[in-house]
């Protein structure tokens, strides 16, 4: 699949004072979040944008030459670079995505708001502890991108898995995890019944650890895990912007 034209990251200029920060999921591309940009867009007047990941969008070998640390650079320069024009930053993500979107909250307490959409913090893989040991072994494995209810709907994202990326997926859930109850941002999670990625025991153990006082959850009952390109969508845009209204009007 050429992802060239998935893999531009994207910006909304909005009107209003706040800013949104939304970041695709592994091995994917801006372009599985751009109809949730652009519904939040208009449903806000908000200015919203998605950067591309180092290491995505591009070859599937690349995303084993990266550092989870790359990928909080990329994010954390966006949402600075949101905060400089607005007054209020929200960030949400998909699958890692959510996984970086609570990593910001860590660095960026001034955060708003958090929207996350089946995010990755527990896979219940008992293959995960092995990646450093697997990436020596094998660059790649079978594709996990897809997973989409909706007939004819393609994610725009590799079709392996860098194996390297795997490890440091890992190594950014070592550091969000055990960080979880320090996080006091109001938090809106989305999680799909049938998700074939992410397991639902993972949402709600972040539930049961986050220290939000607010944390609403939606259950998505027609969308497999890239939920933002099944059925399932115009929920989420309707519930993302209900959410941040609520939030981020005095």
């Amino acid at each position: 699949m050429d992802l060239t034209a998935a893999a531009l990251p994207i910006r909304h200029q909005g009107t209003s004072d706040l800013g949104i920060l939304l970041i695709h999921g592994f091995t994917s591309t801006p372009g599985s979040v751009s109809e949730w940009a652009e519904g939040l867009h208009k449903a806000t007047g908000a200015t919203v944008v998605a950067p591309l990941l180092p290491g995505h969008g591009t070859r599937w070998e690349d995303l084993n030459t990266v550092t989870w640390q790359d990928w909080e650079k990329t994010v954390l320069a966006a949402w600075d670079e949101l905060a400089a024009t607005h007054k209020k930053v929200a960030v949400g993500g998909l699958s890692l995505g959510g996984a970086l979107a609570l990593l910001v909250a860590l660095r960026r307490p001034a955060t708003v708001a958090l929207l996350l959409v089946n995010h990755l913090m527990w896979l219940g893989n008992p293959a995960l502890p092995l990646a450093p040991l697997i990436k020596r072994l094998t660059p790649s494995m079978a594709a996990v991108a897809g997973d989409i209810k909706k007939p004819d709907v393609v994610e725009p994202a590799y079709d392996r898995v860098p194996t390297g990326g795997v490890d440091q997926f890992r190594l950014l859930l070592k550091q969000v995890k055990p960080l979880l109850p320090t996080i006091q941002v109001p938090t809106l999670m989305f999680k799909s019944r049938q998700d074939h990625v992410i397991p639902v025991a993972s949402t709600l153990k972040t539930m049961a650890k986050l220290g939000s006082t607010r944390k609403d959850l939606v259950w998505l009952e027609h969308s497999y895990h890239v939920a933002t390109m099944d059925y399932d969508l115009p929920l989420i845009v309707e519930q993302s912007a209900r959410f941040l209204k609520e939030i981020v009007t005095p």
